[in-house]
């Protein structure tokens, strides 16, 4: 059921429920439409007001969390990716197998995270993404290395390789369900750097 149709089903009973009340109210004994009877309506509906603001109140925080901790492990592993394809990138025309694996792995995870939202990254032949982060990271421990600079660059790469590998794991654990309802605006703030990146 959606949202629109629960809260026109919610209306329609609340105004039964008034117009239930209004016809019951002449039915009742004097005592009972009385000041102090009212007063204890009212407080006892105060009460029930706000513990329901506080639950939901609870519930919306709890989502708020939820969400900026994804957005925040997914704007990591975007900017990750993007320091390792430009440190593979420093590392000459070798390392143009591991460039493209990159590119394979982040637009297979982007379908997994958001299966309903089409992208213009290739995607890995075969495998899940994870496994295609621990092709890349073999990839990148034999790139050559030939002075301290490129075997610096290389070490930050793998860096970079593994940040991605462990944020990622545990990123597209969730189900292709649940993250494909979150706004699709965070997935283009989130991966518009990787994908704007000159591969």
């Amino acid at each position: 059921m959606s949202s629109i149709a629960i809260a026109v089903l919610v209306f329609v009973l609340m105004f039964a429920a008034a117009l239930v009340g209004m016809a019951a109210r002449a039915a009742l004994p004097e005592h009972h439409v009385a000041d102090a009877s009212k007063d204890t309506v009212a407080r006892a509906a105060g009460l029930v007001v706000t513990l329901t603001a506080l639950v939901l109140g609870f519930m919306v925080g709890s989502a708020k969390s939820y969400y900026d901790e994804v957005q925040d492990k997914l704007k990591r592993i975007a900017a990750d990716a993007v320091v390792l394809d430009r440190s593979l990138a420093r590392l000459g025309p070798e390392s143009s197998e591991a460039r493209e694996v990159l590119r394979q792995t982040m637009g297979s995870a982007t379908r997994t995270i958001w299966p309903d939202h089409a992208t213009q990254m290739p995607a890995l032949p075969t495998g899940r993404p994870v496994e295609g982060m621990e092709r890349l990271q073999d990839l990148v421990h034999a790139l050559p290395a030939n002075d301290d600079t490129q075997r610096a660059i290389r070490d930050r790469a793998l860096q970079s390789a593994v940040r991605c590998m462990s944020a990622k794991t545990t990123s597209c654990r969730a189900s292709p369900k649940r993250a494909s309802n979150r706004p699709w605006c965070a997935s283009k703030i989130t991966f518009s750097p990787v994908m704007s990146c000159r591969w």
